[in-house]
């Protein structure tokens, strides 16, 4: 699947429905969430903000392109577009910007254009429903042995856009705050009898004893012949890494595993960017171990480089 199918896909998924708030991922076990009643009662004048996606100009000159950028021996081979050049061949023409900014604001909405083809659209429970044509409602999910209680919330109904800008959006994300993604870390199966060691006990020379599912990036480079790469001076020094996540984590974490196993990385390497406020604070129970594992690891076999971490709601108006 090419690039704009796939970011066209997710918006088709989300369809005129997405979300927008720090919560723990959904769990198979959990009870049904019990309902709360109508938004517009239940969060009152609480201002909510919902991004209205637009359709490109010229999209179908874009799945070409991507095909193009990744295709060696093509004449447009890696010749990437900046963020200019795509504004002036795919951005919705301003005159659709400003007719469903208009329709927008003649509902009392207030609207922020934030990227080339997204709105913010802001108002009460109440204005949304009007303009949407849904009920929301919020939803309270009981704590399980795996996750806290949280609220969310979501339309009873699909969204209805008004007719005098339906064929100019894509979707409209925000209106559900349900959690969707879910981590995928497994822990590896330990012997009878065998404990799991502490990072300190773990040797960072060569040829390491360790057994696979203990093994470090110190490890790696060893079996995986990477070593040869540090001693030519390439350790990522120059460059950065950018980790996209659902989940925060605490940056001290990542640290204290480099230093335990010997590796000597700057003290100010990693750089949080919270995206659309962030998930909110760490948490085992919203997937913060696997965001922590990512650090570690791509940060260790790079050890050089710098690391920016963009951190968002576990929604899908977080995701896009």
């Amino acid at each position: 699947m090419t690039l704009s199918k796939y970011l066209l896909a997710a918006a088709l998924v989300a369809s005129l429905a997405g979300a927008a708030s720090a919560a723990p991922y959904p769990h198979g076990t959990a009870p049904a969430a019990a309902d709360l009643g109508d938004s517009a009662a239940v969060e009152a004048n609480t201002l909510i903000t919902v991004t209205v996606s637009l359709k490109l100009s010229n999209s179908d000159q874009l799945d070409p392109l991507v095909q193009a950028l990744y295709t060696p021996g093509s004449p447009q081979y890696r010749q990437f577009l900046t963020p200019e050049q795509f504004r002036a061949r795919f951005a919705p023409s301003a005159a659709t910007i400003a007719a469903v900014s208009r329709e927008f604001t003649a509902a009392g909405l207030k609207v922020t254009q934030t990227a080339t083809a997204q709105l913010h659209v802001s108002g009460t429970a109440a204005q949304l429903e009007r303009e949407f044509g849904v009920q929301l409602h919020t939803f309270q999910a009981s704590a399980t042995a795996e996750t806290p209680a949280y609220v969310y919330r979501k339309p009873m109904s699909a969204p209805r856009l008004p007719g005098a800008v339906v064929d100019s959006v894509n979707a409209v994300l925000g209106l559900d705050t349900r959690p969707h993604l879910t981590p995928h870390l497994h822990a590896a199966a330990q012997r009878p009898g065998q404990s799991v060691p502490t990072p300190h006990q773990i040797s960072n020379q060569t040829n390491t004893p360790d057994p696979p599912g203990q093994w470090t990036v110190i490890d790696y480079a060893d079996y995986y012949d990477v070593n040869p790469l540090y001693r030519q001076g390439l350790s990522g020094e120059g460059h950065t890494l950018a980790i996209v996540t659902f989940a925060s984590m605490t940056e001290s974490d990542a640290y204290y595993y480099w230093n335990a196993i010997g590796l000597k990385v700057q003290s100010n390497r990693i750089n949080v960017v919270n995206v659309d406020g962030g998930p909110g604070a760490p948490s085992d129970a919203g997937g913060s171990i696997e965001t922590t594992i990512d650090t570690q690891q791509s940060g260790g076999l790079a050890p050089g480089s710098k690391i920016i971490i963009y951190q968002a709601p576990n929604t899908n108006q977080g995701f896009v």
